[in-house]
């Protein structure tokens, strides 16, 4: 979705639902006893495509996707050729650092 992709299934609606069930989580005061240390899960500042300054955010530790593959690794090369949305997102994902 971050990419502009616009055919995609339920998979998508459950890493949402995933992403705001973590978040909720630490309203539990066992979880986090002060609010004050609650983050989002996955804290960017800039989105590629969608930030205005998109050409040179996307090389940023804090862009959004950089953030979310920290977490959960770099797709494949050919999940990425799989990916189906334009040309310029996977020549972003691409560019990406592996990890």
């Amino acid at each position: 979705v971050i990419l502009g992709q616009t055919n995609y299934g339920a998979a998508i609606d459950v890493w949402a639902v995933g992403c705001i069930f973590a978040e909720l989580l630490q309203l539990l005061p066992s979880v986090q006893p002060d609010w004050r240390g609650r983050r989002p899960l996955f804290p960017g500042t800039s989105c590629f495509p969608l930030s205005p300054t998109s050409a040179t955010c996307f090389r940023s530790e804090s862009d959004q996707l950089n953030v979310i593959f920290a977490v959960i690794g770099t797709p494949s090369g050919d999940a990425v050729e799989r990916l189906d949305a334009g040309e310029d997102a996977r020549a972003y994902l691409r560019t990406l650092r592996r990890v």
